[in-house]
């Protein structure tokens, strides 16, 4: 089953972080996702983490805090969106309770 949502987004768009917090890993074009940030942030006294798939380029690091509304990455075609149609672009983004 497919989780988390397509937000459509022509390659190249800022994504930005939503919400403060720190960057739990960056992945460089690995399996279907592709390029991947995933967020560690808190929201009512809970963990949880923004996912963001499929990106062009990163703009953070594993470790690195990053405050709300900060560019943390540019959308993109990798990993299972590679040569996708145009009308198609999208940011693959999930809200998860554990990292991976």
């Amino acid at each position: 089953p497919h989780q988390g949502w397509y937000f459509a987004a022509r390659v190249g768009t800022d994504a930005y972080a939503i919400a403060e917090g720190v960057v739990e890993f960056v992945k460089d074009n690995q399996g279907d996702y592709g390029t991947q940030l995933c967020l560690r942030f808190q929201d009512n006294g809970l963990t949880l983490y923004a996912f963001y798939a499929h990106l062009q380029h990163v703009y953070a690091w594993k470790g690195q805090a990053v405050r709300l509304g900060e560019r943390v990455a540019t959308t993109g075609d990798t990993g299972n969106a590679l040569g996708m149609a145009a009308a198609d672009e999208h940011l693959h983004f999930e809200i998860r309770t554990q990292a991976v």
